[in-house]
Order: C-alpha cells, then structure tokens, then sequence
C-alpha cells in the first residue's frame, strides 16, 4: 500500500507541475510525504526529486543537502541502483558548480558500486557524466573513452535524448582538441534530431554551440547566420533568458565584422533584456560589448566607464561563486563529520546498553538468592555481599559513563575549535589566492586585448608575469592539495630506502629557474650514499617547501645551500639561506595553523604559510623534527634528520 501511494504521490506532483501550482508546492509535498513511514529506499528516493526541485530553483546548497540524505538513505537501503543515483545527484551538483575534481569523485563512487552490475541505465549516465567531467579537466583521452562507453549503452537503450545530449558532448570534446570538422559534424546531426523532435530547448543549445565553434574558426558570417536564428526561434518560443543572450552575442559579433550599424539597436534591447532577467553573467557581457563598441567608434571615456562597470560585476560575480564553493565545501565536511560523529555515538551506545543487559542480568540473580535462602542467615550474609558488590558495580559503570561523557564533551571542543580555525584559514586562502588571479586575468586581458599595440618585448614581458603567476599558483595550490590530503588521511605513509641525492637532485633542478631569476647561488653539499627509511613523495614535498622558502625570502644575489651529512644511524638535511631572517616571536608561530603566519617574498611572492605546517606534519609520521634556526637581516636555516633503518621507525 505504501508504494502505492508513493506512485500516486509522484503522478500528483507531475499534475500540480503541469497546472502551474509551482516549484514550492511540490517542494511541501515532498517534504511532508518524508516524513511519513517509508522504506529507507522510498525515502532516497523522495529525497533525491527534492534535490532536484531545488536545482531547478538554482538553489545548490539546500539541493546538495538532499542529495546526500539520499545517499545517507540509499545507503542503509544496501540499493545499488539508489546510492548509484544519488552520487550522479551529488556529481552533478558539483559540476553545475564548477567543482568538477569533486564531481568527479562522485561519478568515479558510481561506476564502483556499479562494477558488475547489469544496470545498464545508471552504467551510461554514469560513463556520460565521467565524459563530461574529464573533458572539463581537459583529460580528453579519459574523456573520449567514457564517451565511447556511453554512446554503447545509449545506443542499446534507445533513449533518443541521452543520444543527442551525448553528441553535444562529443562535439565539445572535438572542439577542445581542435577537430573542427568533427565538432561541426556531431552538432549538425544533434540539432537535426532535435528538430525531428521538435525540442525547442535542446535546438537552442545546440545552435549556441555551433556559434560558438564558428566563432573559434572566425568564421563570423556563418556565427550571424545562427545567432539570428536562434533569435527568431527563441522569440517565437518567448524564451528570453535565450533571446536575450543571442541578442548580445550577434552584437559582439557584428563588431568583429566592423559592422557598427547594428550594434546599438541590439545591446539596447539586450541590455533592457538583461535587466528585466536580473541577469547578472548576461549584464556583465553587455558592459564588455559596449566598452568595445565604444573602444572602435573612438569615444574612450565610455569605454572606460563600461569596461570598469564590467570588471565590477566580474569581481562580484567570482565574489558569489567563491562564497557559493566554500558553502558546499562545508556542507559535505560538516556531512562527512556528522556521520563519523553519529557512528561513534552508535558504538558508545551499544556499549551502554551491554552494560544495561549486564547489570539486569545480576538483578535478576540477587532477586532470586534473595528468595530462594531468605529463611538463612547465610542467604541473607550472600545477598548482603552480592548488593555490596552490584554497588560497586554502579559506582564504576557511572564513572566510566562520566569518563565517556568528559571524553566526548573534549572531543567536541576541539572539533569546534578545529571547525573555527579551518573557516578562518578558508577565508585567507581565498584571499591569498585572488591576488595571483587578478595578476594572471589582468596581464592576460591586456595582451589579448593590446596585443596588436605591443612591441615583442612588451609582450614577452606580459608573457613572463602571466608564466610567473601562473607557476605561483601552481604552487599555493599544490601546497593546499597536500595540506587537504592530510587532513583527510588520503597521503598514505608507504616508507622504503630512499636515496636522498637524487630527490634533492630533481628538486634543486625544478628551483634552478627561480633561483637563476632572482640571481641567488643555490648550492648542495652532500655526503656520497645517503640512504634513509622514508616516504620519497613526503621528503620530496618536505624538501620542495624549504627550497622554495629559501629562495621567496632570500634576495638578489643572495645565497641557498643545502647541506646532507651522516651521523651514527641518521642523516641531517639542512636548507640554509642568506635571506630577511625570522624573529623569535615569528618562529614561535611558523607551525600554529590558528595563527596563520606568512608574508610576501622579497620579490612579492604570495605564500599561504601552509609549507611548513606541511612538512611538519610529514616529519612527525617520521618520528622527526623540523629545527629552524634563523636572525633578522642574516637568514634561517631549516634542518630535519631520518633514519637510516627500517626497525628505528
């Protein structure tokens, strides 16, 4: 009976959808129809269309929620097909977001729980969905390959609308690897399915991706001919939101052509447009056009305005999607801590109530001795020393339930202080991160903007602060990935012999580059046959984090050396420089993540000040120490020490 009315239920909600009583009231519906006693798999499911609703809403956070109380259901259900569904869910909730390395977690989870299955449904989405995202990443072999796997499913299936979303997909993948023909070709056989179909929305899309792919080839009279009609057919299906984007994408397109004529009549309407939406990403690119159009009729002052007004709006639009990752982020951590912190308690009351068995267990027995030899003194001498020690037995059970009470009160504490410092040290991520952004968007934006006006050396000198912003963000990032992985315990600690010469080998001639640019003399002195018991990738990032150190806070002409010697059963690396040198109050808070202590090199290079939390932590799986020696004006010396046998760890 109860499935159903569950199948009524969704039938109900499809005629309130078709009638017009809206997204909230089917929202309600759902949500009062979870409460009621369903099976966990019902309720996944129930849980899984309210985190649809909410996409559809555009509301992520609440709809990312959903979707894990659905895996959290389908996960108790043991339904494959379910917990398939709702990683898809999460995946794609990600994704939308553009976290596509989480996404991608999601749809990997997917095909694992799906090994071995014959769910050919879930299997082709799944292939899809890991196509998609590993085109994103730009891994366009591992992209093709699902694809391919998707397209198999698909074609066994029959499911028209997969087929031309898959070709879509493809196109796109042809066209990143700059298969023009190919691309143009899938598109071509996308949109004339969809025109069988008469699907207004997906002919759109379609038409949108192969202006774009015109534009790429700048081909920019066959880009007018489909930005026109994709205008004509999106009015005639009052579709604004896609009016209103081919709109100004014709206009920007005109003004590639010289064709100025156009250009106002069309971003008027598209500005008009833009604001009846309240579209911010839509208002953002008329600015741009306009600021270009201006640029060429040769009226620079509102060009100026315009192109101001549009990096505005860029910066708050990054500003909300930056708030908007972080809110996920945080959504899956406090997800993933609830659920560790629910399986503890689960065990701690399984202990509680084996203690509660226990002790009814030893009522019993002194209920019936206290019966059976009541008329003794010797009954009454055993029941006496029997009460005496079931009292014992209380005192010491309330002692250790007052230990476990202190114990998680403890455990709470620290999770909140442990919740308040890595809140902090996302917030001055985000802002030591958005430095290295701006200066790579901002050279990038000129020379592609000024290119034409800039003499070669002008342009190498634009290319070089791009390639140095780009390598510095490379590295912030990295250090972060590291800092991540050990956090959640994904950097395993697989120690083997390790020759320390050729790590330091690899590492010195990855820094020569940076040390050559700021002409400081980087330097190894090493004994001959360093061997250790370590983790080569760990000393390989412990290392890279003190080099770099040395040379960011060591200036020009200024010196690195880094000294390897043998003592006993261990060997000591030191990275020493000549650089600014750390006071002894800074010292004292280089390894306090809630302190967060960094500042800029001596050439302004950004830093998170996670590199040297890093390698301590990977130190302390070593049993080893990072020693900092260092005065102000003279420079630092960082040395650690590992050993050089396996049975000393």
């Amino acid at each position: 009976m109860r499935n159903i009315a569950v199948i009524v239920l969704l039938i109900t909600l499809t005629i309130y959808s078709s009638v017009g009583y809206g997204q909230t009231h089917v929202i309600d519906s759902l949500k009062k129809e979870l409460g009621h006693n369903l099976s966990d798999k019902e309720k996944s499911h129930l849980a899984n269309l309210l985190a649809i609703q909410y996409m559809e809403q555009n509301n992520m956070l609440q709809s990312l929620q959903y979707a894990y109380i659905s895996l959290e259901f389908a996960t108790r259900a043991h339904d494959i097909e379910t917990m398939s569904n709702a990683y898809l869910r999460i995946g794609n909730i990600y994704s939308f977001a553009n976290i596509h390395s989480t996404a991608l977690e999601y749809y990997l989870k997917s095909k694992n729980i799906l090994k071995d299955t014959a769910l050919a449904d879930n299997l082709g989405s799944t292939y899809l969905f890991l196509g998609q995202t590993y085109n994103m990443l730009q891994q366009y072999d591992s992209a093709r390959y699902y694809l391919d796997l998707s397209r198999k499913y698909m074609s066994r299936l029959k499911k028209k609308k997969w087929e031309n979303i898959l070709l879509i997909l493809t196109g796109d993948l042809e066209k990143n690897t700059k298969n023009h023909t190919a691309a143009l070709d899938d598109y071509n056989k996308s949109l004339s399915r969809f025109q069988e179909a008469k699907d207004t929305s997906g002919m759109i899309k379609t038409s949108f991706y192969i202006a774009d792919l015109w534009e790429e080839t700048e081909n920019y009279q066959k880009e007018q001919e489909v930005l026109q009609s994709v205008m004509q057919l999106a009015k005639l299906a009052h579709k604004q939101h896609s009016t209103c984007k081919s709109m100004i994408k014709l206009a920007h397109c005109y003004l590639k052509t010289g064709n100025t004529d156009r250009v106002i009549s069309l971003l008027t309407k598209g500005d008009s447009c833009a604001s009846a939406l309240d579209e911010i990403k839509l208002k953002k690119e008329v600015f741009l056009t306009w600021s270009e159009y201006y640029n060429q009729t040769h009226n620079p002052r509102k060009a100026y305005q315009n192109f101001n007004t549009y990096l505005v709006t860029k910066d708050s639009i990054q500003t909300q999607y930056f708030e908007l990752v972080k809110n996920l982020l945080d959504i899956r951590y406090n997800t993933e801590s609830k659920i560790k912190e629910l399986d503890y308690l689960k065990r701690n009351n399984e202990i509680q109530d084996l203690h509660y068995q226990k002790n009814i267990f030893y009522k019993h027995i002194i209920v019936g001795l206290f019966f059976f030899f009541l008329l003794t003194l010797i009954i009454l001498f055993l029941i006496y020393m029997i009460r005496r020690r079931s009292h014992s037995q209380l005192l010491e059970t309330n002692k250790k339930l007052e230990k476990i009470n202190t114990e998680l009160k403890k455990r709470k504490e620290k999770q909140q202080f442990e919740n308040q410092v890595r809140n902090k040290l996302f917030m001055i991520l985000a802002h030591d991160l958005i430095n290295p952004f701006n200066a790579l968007l901002g050279f990038a934006g000129l020379l592609s903007e000024e290119m034409q006006e800039y003499s070669r050396k002008e342009i190498k000198r634009h290319s070089e602060f791009i390639y140095q912003s780009s390598k510095q963000l490379h590295f912030l990032l990295e250090n972060l990935l590291q800092w991540a992985r050990i956090q959640t315990g994904r950097f395993k600690f697989m120690p083997s012999y390790v020759e320390v010469n050729k790590i330091l080998r690899d590492v010195t001639d990855s820094h020569k580059f940076m040390a050559d640019k700021k002409k400081i003399m980087l330097s190894v002195d090493t004994a001959d046959n360093m061997i250790v018991y370590a983790d080569d990738t760990m000393i390989t990032v412990i290392l890279q984090n003190l080099i770099h150190n040395a040379i960011k806070y060591t200036g020009e002409g200024g010196s690195v050396k880094i000294k390897g010697t043998l003592k006993k059963d261990r060997v000591t690396i030191s990275v020493c420089d000549t650089g600014c040198g750390i006071s002894k109050e800074e010292i004292d808070k280089l390894f306090m993540l809630e302190h967060h202590f960094t500042r800029k090199g001596t050439s302004g290079e950004q830093g998170t000040g996670l590199g040297l939390i890093i390698c301590k932590e990977l130190l302390a799986l070593h049993h080893s120490t990072l020693e900092v020696e260092s005065n102000l004006d003279k420079g630092s010396c960082f040395s650690f020490s590992l050993m050089q046998k396996k049975d000393k760890i």
